[in-house]
């Protein structure tokens, strides 16, 4: 089985390449750049699902090492954080996964916007079946706290 990321820009924004790092297991790929003279960081994650918390641990070092600017991090987590928020298991412990990435977004100072705007809300009002049944609780955007 393979895994792995991609970050598409399109060509119609004016973004110049800073820098770009990916994981040799294709877990991130990490892509600094420029957008009006604004620095950018975008990190694109596929955590693995079966893996356990030292790649959150060093996911953190690696975007404190590399991100400058505006910070975006997006993608599959493989964690859920909140399980009465986010999930209808009836498994509610948080487990070492849950911990680590909620250590990650504590240290690299993150925010989910979804959070901060609907700190009680679903998706299921906004979207429709169909893009409903494409998303998972694993599924999330953070940015830099300095960026909500």
């Amino acid at each position: 089985r393979w895994c792995g990321v991609i970050t598409l820009i399109s060509n119609m924004v004016n973004f110049d390449m800073l820098e770009e790092v990916c994981d040799k297991d294709g877990r991130y790929v990490a892509v600094k750049g420029r957008i009006n003279n604004n620095v950018l960081s975008l990190i694109n994650v596929y955590a693995p699902p079966e893996g356990n918390s030292k790649f959150y641990q060093k996911l953190s070092e690696k975007i404190i090492s590399f991100s400058e600017g505006t910070l975006i991090c997006g993608g599959d987590w493989n964690c859920v954080l909140n399980h009465t928020k986010d999930t209808t298991s009836l498994k509610r412990r948080k487990n070492n996964k849950s911990k680590a990435l909620n250590l990650l977004i504590k240290e690299v100072d993150l925010c989910d916007v979804w959070r901060e705007l609907f700190p009680f809300g679903e998706l299921k009002p906004i979207l429709s079946p169909y893009f409903m049944r494409f998303l998972k609780p694993s599924q999330r955007f953070y940015i830099s706290k300095s960026g909500c």
